[in-house]
């Protein structure tokens, strides 16, 4: 009688599945089906939710254990390659300057499985965008090369101000500042659906034309009155404090609102106060989207790219309330803020701050004698020479006056900042600008005023501000066209030599 073979155990044999294999098969294989069935762009939009929602947990995760409110552009750069590591990729900076950080990668994180399957790729693109624009307000992602293309080698550049010339997908920040004077009602009006602005109680700030034409006249103006359920208005109502996107879609609205569904978006914070953007969607053209997966998700990026509509013209129109409409550098109120914030980041980090007044020489005879259209010419040469100068993206150049300029130099020692001011007086003089009225020189010259300030708690920024003013007057009874440096601890003022 042949003998029985011995039964091999199940717990002995050499399979490869574990749980990191797993997931990236499982990730593969829907990415590919998704790919095969919808087609490689629906894919991509479909992985972009899911890369969005990571990066927002994984940003999360890291400003807690750095215990930090914002990653500090150095944190960025090095948490996008730790957390690339963290998952078996191969990240390292190729380039870096102001405005970019280029990637390299020798090594993806799904192995083998990437080849081909390019919708992968976007899990790097929004997980890299969300966590950029959240902690820098802005970022665009493009993958200029991947393994996924059968490159050898990823390449991806991220980048932190807006660049027109350069492909990718643009990120923004989900909380950014509004302000009181943004004209709400106008850009409401401008959105194609009925649109509100409320707070976190529900109490309506601001309607569209077309909100206000479908609110009933009998009820009050918050949005809990809107639903048919009284019942569902406090756990409705928690869901939207909790997110920053959610459709209300089994929320029954009341008469004449029963025909349409509540979308509600996180903008962000006014006067200490959280606030939200409601939109009324049709609830027939959004049910129709849900007959088909293709058909949900094309729905679903017309929602999102007009809510992004919105935002992004709140933010143009924030923008320019801090910017000199003539210049195009920043205007006394974005100096008056970003002073105050300079100045109190330097007493908690102990650093001194550098302040310039800069003052074009004889400005008025420009006027008298050029006219005014050739003196506005030359503020904007001289407005654009200054902002060259300022090399560091904490640096600030504003117009606070007619033919006045003030530069913030933050955590700068004094002789750099005399170093600055000699090299803006120099730099405005080589820019050979006629100008035939003045006493000084041939050409458009300035004075300029620096002083430096290590502040304490207590201390006040006007203190900064009168060293500085004190400067530039000196400067000017010392013949212009040049620059002067108060000494705050000595009181003593003196000219800046090379």
């Amino acid at each position: 009688m042949t003998k029985l073979t011995e039964a091999i155990s199940v717990k002995t044999i050499d399979v490869p599945l574990n749980n990191n294999n797993f997931v990236k098969s499982l990730l593969n294989h829907l990415s590919g089906s998704l790919q095969d069935v919808i087609g490689l762009e629906e894919a991509e939009g479909f992985i972009s939710i899911v890369g969005s929602k990571l990066g927002e947990q994984i940003d999360f995760q890291y400003r807690e254990a750095l215990n930090v409110e914002k990653l500090s552009r150095t944190q960025l750069t090095e948490v996008l390659i730790d957390l690339k590591a963290r998952i078996d990729g191969d990240f390292y900076v190729l380039e870096e300057f102001p405005d970019k950080i280029v990637f390299g990668n020798k090594h993806c994180p799904f192995g083998s499985d990437v080849f081909d399957r390019p919708a992968l790729c976007m899990m790097t693109s929004n997980v890299f965008g969300v966590i950029a624009a959240e902690n820098t307000g802005y970022a665009k992602v493009s993958i200029d090369e991947s393994i996924a293309r059968n490159h050898d080698h990823c390449k991806v550049t991220v980048y932190l101000s807006p660049d027109d010339t350069a492909d990718g997908r643009e990120y923004y920040c989900s909380d950014y500042f509004l302000n009181k004077d943004v004209a709400f009602k106008s850009i409401l009006n401008a959105y194609s659906l009925p649109t509100a602005i409320c707070n976190k109680h529900g109490e309506l700030l601001e309607c569209s034309g077309s909100f206000q034409k479908l609110w009933p006249s009998h009820l009050s103006r918050n949005v809990r009155d809107m639903f048919l359920e009284s019942t569902r208005w406090q756990n409705d109502w928690r869901m939207v404090r909790r997110n920053k996107i959610i459709e209300l879609i089994e929320t029954r609205l009341c008469e004449p609102l029963h025909h349409h569904m509540l979308r509600t978006s996180r903008l962000g914070v006014h006067d200490g106060e959280l606030l939200f953007l409601i939109e009324l969607h049709p609830r027939k053209e959004f049910t129709e989207g849900f007959k088909s997966l293709a058909g949900y998700y094309l729905l679903s990026q017309r929602q999102k790219h007009r809510s992004h509509m919105i935002n992004l013209q709140m933010q143009n129109a924030i923008k320019e309330s801090y910017t000199d409409p003539l210049t195009r550098i920043a205007n006394r109120r974005a100096f008056d803020e970003r002073i105050q914030e300079i100045w109190q980041d330097a007493i908690l980090s102990r650093h001194p701050v550098v302040l310039l007044s800069v003052d074009i020489d004889h400005f008025k005879l420009i006027n008298d004698k050029l006219g005014h259209s050739r003196g506005d010419e030359i503020l904007v040469q001289v407005a654009q020479c200054l902002d060259k100068l300022l090399s560091r993206g904490q640096d600030v150049v504003a117009r606070v006056g007619g033919e006045e300029f003030s530069m913030i130099l933050p955590d700068t020692q004094p002789d750099g900042g005399r170093l600055k001011a000699l090299s803006a007086v120099t730099a405005i003089e080589m820019l050979r600008i006629p100008h035939p009225a003045s006493p000084v020189a041939e050409f458009v010259t300035i004075s300029l005023g620096c002083s430096s300030y290590e502040p304490r708690p207590g201390d006040n920024v006007k203190e900064l501000i009168t060293a500085a003013d004190k400067a530039l007057y000196f400067a000017k009874k010392a013949g212009r066209n040049c620059a002067s440096y108060t000494d705050v601890k000595k009181q003593t003022v003196s000219l800046i030599t090379a």
